[in-house]
């Protein structure tokens, strides 16, 4: 074996699964100081040399950065033993990690599915989970963004090339350019490998949101169990100057309205619309009415919740209840906007790229999200 794999008391590099699954969920699933992803396991003291077993109590994660600082004694041992005590992401609720994946072409591999040029890879519900942003800046990198869900709400996103795990009752570990997100029993939400200056590919996922479950196990994309879409070897090339989406499972939530007020219902739509009471897209299209607390579609069904926000703001809501965005009145009409590309919680939120560069000459200078109930 080689020496550096062994000490002078004769103990092994190599961790067994408990005890670095302890030390991951002790520190947090990130690096103590910095909250990176990326990261080795340390003995702080005694030193891997001086040990003599690998004690959970004495050791933590370290990313290679802050295990430099560490060696070079720019940070103490001391502060090492405060943030195992603290670890950044308990204080900040997230870990986080930079990816550096070949984005030019909108290019992503799922099992052995490849998308070239499609902004947007996957969508559920009419909400985009899987896509591409321009870059912010002219010579800036291309992002990519994703939003990863289980029924307890967010596991992870990642949003402009940026892994962010939020910290929850799962098990996130890292090796080499491989991410893996693991529930407490076991099962697998996410193997995503992301080497750089190649493709993201994504070998494993598992999502739950507004009561659907969509998976891939390696033989194809599961919508609730079901294997809808093979994952057989195939390449898909999409117009990267369009909003196209490859995957759009479901469209937006929506009811009917009850038999016994329909009529009464599409009476008060029709006087509604005479009233400028349409909710609207920049393109000026009719995305439905508003009318009392809800927002109905031009095909008479309830496709959006209004409620109150702070300061007199409404606030638009799917019809289970999550938040969109904000509804501002205009002269022509309602709008569904937000003033962000990510909401308070750092989760992205897909604009389309016109959108994106239209922003500044609206009125209100915030991005529309009114795609959020339009159905494909």
């Amino acid at each position: 074996m080689n020496k550096e794999n062994i000490n002078k008391h004769g103990l092994k590099r190599y961790i067994e699964a408990d005890i670095r699954r302890k030390i991951r969920h002790d520190a947090g699933y990130g690096c103590v100081i910095c909250g990176n992803i990326f990261v080795d396991y340390e003995h702080i003291e005694p030193e891997f040399k001086d040990a003599k077993k690998h004690d959970p109590e004495k050791m933590t994660l370290l990313c290679k950065g802050c295990h430099d600082d560490v060696t070079d004694t720019r940070i103490s041992k001391k502060r090492v033993w405060l943030a195992k005590e603290n670890p950044f992401s308990k204080r900040n609720k997230l870990v986080k990690g930079l990816l550096y994946p070949e984005n030019e072409g909108f290019k992503i591999q799922i099992g052995s599915i490849i998308s070239i040029g499609a902004p947007i890879f996957i969508k559920v519900y009419g909400k985009p989970l899987f896509w591409f942003s321009e870059p912010d800046e002219k010579e800036g990198p291309i992002g990519f963004n994703a939003i990863f869900k289980s029924t307890d709400g967010i596991l992870a996103f990642i949003e402009k090339n940026i892994f962010h795990g939020v910290t929850s009752n799962y098990d996130l570990d890292t090796h080499g350019a491989t991410i893996e997100i693991r529930l407490d029993k076991g099962k697998i939400v996410l193997i995503m490998i992301a080497k750089g200056d190649e493709p993201l590919k994504i070998e494993r996922f598992s999502m739950d949101y507004l009561g659907a479950n969509i998976s891939f196990n390696g033989e194809g994309i599961h919508i609730n169990g079901v294997n809808n879409i093979s994952t057989e070897q195939s390449t898909y090339l999409m117009n990267k100057n369009s909003d196209s989406c490859l995957f759009s499972i479901f469209g937006p939530p929506w009811e009917k309205v009850k038999d016994d007020i329909g009529y009464a219902n599409k009476v008060c739509i029709a006087v509604r619309a005479t009233l400028g009471n349409a909710l609207i897209s920049p393109k000026g299209d009719i995305v439905g009415w508003i009318c009392g607390d809800w927002v109905i579609s031009p095909k008479y069904t309830k496709i959006a919740i209004i409620t109150p926000g702070p300061n007199g703001i409404m606030c638009l809501c799917n019809i289970v209840g999550e938040f969109i965005s904000l509804l501002r009145e205009t002269k022509s009409g309602f709008i569904s906007v937000y003033p962000d590309d990510k909401y308070e919680s750092g989760e992205p939120i897909w604009v389309s790229n016109q959108n994106m560069k239209a922003k500044n000459v609206f009125l209100h200078k915030e991005y529309d999200l009114s795609h959020r109930l339009v159905f494909d």
